[in-house]
């Protein structure tokens, strides 16, 4: 249990953090010397009442005069712990023009700015992990922007403030590994800004958080004498806050504000906080305890138990799939788009019903499955460590049932097929139309069962007694078996229900036609002329189309007698074009194309005939 201690005093420390940077006006011909890291503003000796910001020599500034690329540079330095210092374009082949105004932000990466209006908001980012600086604060951590400029010289200011944590130790020397400071208020990530009126802007799409981690690598040495930790955070009121302070050895103390106490930190400030460790307890490390407890067909049952962890993310996915995601890191970062849980901390029960984002996945059989959490952190990034999971592989169907399926209402037409399919009492059928291709290559009836029910078979799988089974967009004239197989409520399969259908063939009519192939006529009058035996034709449809064009290569799959299907079957759609004269006038060829005509004859019933066709380079 966490033992709270109350903040015993607080004092502020005003701070004078503006910094004036001269910027040569001739800087796209500048010359700038390689910087090969990044390095970061500091802060600069006591003065009694002040500290200044310093720049540090290899910062850069974004400078925008616009929301265009074109509009933005960054600029670097070379001067060194100054509060004044000259910046240099970093692309030397690019100008930036300063008529119209620009904003100035620090640091380049982290910040998104736009046209220079102070009533425009821009897009700060508070790190919710700092690092340790001794008598200082961590790389580019510390926001800054400038005010609109119409020239030169820009005058940088501060835009977060600094919680200076004099931390000293009245039960001997600590080495101290981090200090997280939480609060309700968000404290950390992004951040709209409006520099009008130095406000922040919290807003539903950008990501916050409600702690700031300050992490002191291989610890830091505290005693009875205080030493300063120096954590950036937005300027604004807090009520509600706290401070973890945590030692090398697993140890941890816990500082919370008074309740109804209130901290206004202000914009460029220093505020000082003493803070006196008199007792450590134990660390509350989260813990995450995952059991299979038994495995069927189709589920598995899980104890979780959680301990010192307030919410959580989990999944479920095979085990391919996870450890895919786990090897790449996709899993943790896609934690960043996900919502914890907070709710059960202890559960033992079927997985599916863990989550309700799982209710509509299907758990197979004879399938490795992988359950996984990670406690939430509200501050940090998470690491493979943080990964929990247990692996569970589902039992295989076994012969021996008694269940047998049967087949109702049966329809089919050109490129439908459907019936209703049942079995009393089964947990679940497992349904599929199977082509003669598929028929050869599973040739025995243990084959096609073991097929239906492996991972990743093509079955259609109903979970209660009577479903409606339709299949559509078939091709006319085409012969296919439909399985179907009862699952028994103690997961034995019985007899497969095997039967042939055919869709109806096209009624094509007794028309012939036949196509004037006169490339000359079509290139020199853009005609083309077709002329029909065996009878009176009352209307004509056709098909112009590139043979590259992709209504060609994937709708009919360069297949004329595909074509043709759809010409019967889809009489009005865009790319197929009616006539009641013999003759079609083409435009909009592209000389040195290949092209694909099809013509058929319809007679008065609908009918088409069998169709002509003309592959010609235009």
């Amino acid at each position: 249990m966490k033992i709270r201690h109350y903040i015993l005093a607080l004092t502020i420390l005003a701070s004078s953090c503006t910094a004036n940077i001269s910027v040569d006006e001739q800087c796209s011909q500048s010359v700038r010397a390689e910087i090969s890291e990044y390095t970061r503003t500091v802060m600069g000796p006591d003065d009694r009442i002040s500290r200044k910001v310093l720049w540090s020599k290899g910062d850069r500034i974004l400078v925008s005069a616009g929301i265009r690329s074109k509009d933005q540079a960054v600029f670097v330095t070379d001067d060194d712990a100054t509060a004044s210092a000259s910046f240099t374009i970093e692309d030397p082949g690019k100008t930036l023009d300063f008529s119209s105004g620009v904003f100035a932000a620090y640091p380049s990466s982290g910040m998104f700015i736009g046209m220079p209006d102070p009533q425009e908001d821009i897009i700060i980012t508070v790190p919710g992990v700092q690092n340790y600086v001794e008598d200082s604060f961590d790389d580019q951590v510390m926001p800054m922007i400038s005010d609109v400029a119409y020239g030169p010289e820009l005058k940088f200011r501060n835009i977060a403030s600094v919680l200076r944590l004099n931390l000293s130790s009245a039960i001997g020397e600590l080495k101290i590994k981090s200090i997280i400071v939480s609060s309700k208020d968000t404290i950390s990530g992004e951040f709209g800004y409006l520099p009008a009126t130095d406000t922040y802007i919290v807003d539903s799409l950008l990501t916050v958080g409600n702690t700031v981690c300050l992490e002191c690598g291989d610890g830091v040495a505290v005693a009875d004498s205080p030493v300063p930790f120096n954590i950036v955070i937005p300027h604004r009121s807090y009520s509600d806050m706290s401070f973890t302070v945590k030692t090398v050895d697993g140890m941890q103390k816990v500082f919370d504000m008074k309740p109804g106490k209130v901290l206004d930190v202000k914009r460029g400030t220093i505020l000082d906080i003493p803070l006196c460790i008199n007792a450590l307890g134990e660390s509350q490390e989260a813990m995450v305890d995952l059991e299979v407890m038994s495995v069927s067909c189709d589920s598995f049952e899980i104890l979780l138990d959680l301990q010192n962890v307030d919410s959580y993310f989990c999944g479920l996915s095979t085990k391919s799939a996870f450890t895919s995601d786990y090897e790449s890191g996709t899993l943790l970062t896609l934690l960043n788009y996900m919502q914890p849980y907070t709710s059960p901390l202890s559960y033992s029960g079927p997985v599916v019903k863990l989550q309700e984002s799982l209710e509509d996945v299907l758990i197979e059989p004879g399938q490795k499955y992988v359950f996984w959490v990670v406690p939430y952190k509200s501050y940090g990034s998470y690491s493979a460590s943080d990964v929990t999971f247990v692996e569970a592989e589902t039992d295989t169907f076994k012969p021996g049932g008694f269940n047998l399926v049967t087949v109702d209402d049966e329809f089919f037409d050109y490129t439908t097929i459907s019936f209703t399919v049942s079995s009393f009492g089964a947990k679940y059928i497992y349904c599929m139309l199977a082509s003669d291709e598929f028929i050869s290559k599973y040739p025995t009836v243990q084959d096609k069962i073991d097929y239906m029910i492996s991972p990743g078979s093509q079955a259609t799988v109903y979970s209660t007694s009577k479903e409606q089974f339709v299949r559509k967009f078939l091709r006319p004239n085409t012969k296919w078996t439909f399985l179907a197989l009862a699952i028994t409520r103690d997961y034995k399969y019985g007899q497969l229900y095997a039967s042939e259908y055919r869709t109806k063939a096209l009624p094509y009519n007794d028309l012939s036609i036949a196509i004037d192939k006169d490339i000359s006529l079509l290139r020199n009058n853009n005609l083309v002329r077709w002329n029909v035996t065996g009878g009176d034709a009352e209307s004509f449809r056709y098909i112009i189309k590139d043979t590259g064009n992709h209504l060609w290569t994937n709708t009919f799959e360069k297949s004329v007698e595909y074509a043709q299907e759809q010409m019967y079957l889809n009489p009005s759609i865009y790319y197929i074009n009616n006539t009641t004269s013999s003759e079609a006038v083409l435009s909009g060829l592209e000389a040195g194309k290949e092209y694909v005509m099809i013509v058929t004859a319809v007679d008065a019933d609908g009918n088409i005939s069998v169709a002509d066709s003309w592959f010609f380079e235009y």
